[in-house]
């Protein structure tokens, strides 16, 4: 399983890099791609920012691969986890809060 870096130009999410990162992963036969999860993304970019992000490589993964989003902004992470499922994602990494 493969955890993408997620590409910034200019301070924007570079969606074009992405999808080309996903792609390259895709061929050569990953076995999962794991999507905003591991660097501090899902903190970094709002709701729509890391959905974008979840719908970019589920396309391209497109039922070849599963695609993992990492919901791990303790504020948000149901919010994430609702927004990556709406993007196509396979399933999440998620982080919970303490009760």
């Amino acid at each position: 399983m493969t955890a993408l870096v997620t590409p910034f130009k200019d301070t924007k999410l570079d969606l074009p890099a992405l999808d080309r990162l996903a792609a390259l992963q895709v061929a050569h036969g990953t076995i999962g791609l794991v999507v905003c999860g591991s660097t501090g993304e899902a903190q970094s970019l709002s709701i729509t920012g890391f959905a974008g992000a979840i719908a970019v490589v589920a396309e391209v993964a497109a039922e070849k691969t599963p695609v993992i989003a990492g919901c791990t902004a303790a504020s948000t992470t149901i919010a994430l986890a609702e927004a990556a499922a709406r993007a196509g994602a396979t399933g999440c990494s998620a982080r919970c809060r303490p009760t």
